[in-house]
């Protein structure tokens, strides 16, 4: 309060010009000091997928466990934004068989702007194999160069709740966008989830 008491005496001790640009060069330091405390704006949205830009698609290729292992009988459940797909069946009834050469699974996926994914699979043997979860962003697919987005999950035993270190498979899996052609025809959604199959 004194040094506000002081700044007055001083300001009163010039002229009235004097006086005036003192207050105006404290008032534009007041103002230069209250726009930088403001937060930054935030960053533009990333544009939602117009009508006719098309559904965005996740392809599961052919596992490759490691070492090979022919016997082996196994389901892949794929984790995706909350919502949980079973392959090769909706009631894990069924089995991918190794000793077959297993084929491309592809399910159309509902519109967001980020994708977290989580793949496990399940063996008839009773060993489940599962990684760390990842993350696609859609503005990555809409980049006229890349249309896509590919990488390779890689998955580990699973014993006790802990993770083994060693890598027991990888699954290469891939996004793109396309138009819509119908029902994927491979993926089955576990209903369970509260999730609609479109």
């Amino acid at each position: 309060m004194q040094t506000l008491n002081e700044i007055a005496a001083w300001i009163y001790a010039y002229p009235i010009v004097a006086a005036a640009l003192a207050i105006a060069l404290a008032a534009m330091v007041a103002a230069s000091l209250q726009l930088g405390s403001k937060e930054p704006k935030p960053s533009p949205a990333i544009p939602q997928p117009s009508e006719g830009e098309g559904s965005v698609f996740m392809r599961l290729k052919a596992i490759e466990l490691l070492p090979a292992n022919p016997e082996l009988d196994l389901q892949i459940i794929a984790h995706v934004n909350g919502m949980e797909f079973h392959y090769p069946s909706i009631d894990k009834s069924k089995w991918i068989s190794m000793t077959h050469n297993t084929s491309a699974a592809t399910i159309e996926l509902p519109d967001a702007e980020l994708y977290r994914i989580h793949l496990a699979v399940h063996c008839r043997s009773g060993e489940t194999l599962e990684g760390g979860p990842a993350v696609v962003r859609r503005a990555l697919l809409q980049a006229p160069a890349k249309p896509y987005f590919n990488e390779e999950y890689k998955l580990y035993l699973l014993e006790n709740g802990l993770r083994d270190t060693s890598l027991k498979a990888v699954i290469p899996y891939e996004f793109y966008i396309q138009q819509a052609t119908g029902k994927p025809t491979i993926f089955a959604l576990d209903t369970t989830s509260g999730a609609n199959l479109n």
